[in-house]
């Protein structure tokens, strides 16, 4: 069955919102790993982020983050489960 214009256009439209989207996770998922000090500090500057670092290493938690967000971004572009 062919593709009228409008769901052309439609699955178009939706690529490119999960592009964009994505940008969003890529961009805070490598400040995450690339710039992962100054992000552990930014969390250890509030109350929930001193709670948690009494409990477990932060920077590892940190850097973890980075990396799902930026499969999940990878994951949204591919269209995994969307």
């Amino acid at each position: 069955m062919a593709k009228t214009n409008g769901s052309l256009y439609q699955s178009y439209s939706l690529l490119i919102f999960r592009i964009f989207l994505s940008l969003i996770f890529i961009v805070a998922g490598a400040r995450h790993v690339l710039q992962s000090h100054a992000v552990t500090e930014r969390l250890l500057n509030i109350e929930l982020g001193q709670i948690l670092g009494s409990y477990i290493p932060p920077e590892p938690l940190v850097f973890l983050s980075g990396i799902g967000m930026v499969l999940t971004a990878v994951a949204l572009i591919l269209g995994y489960r969307t």
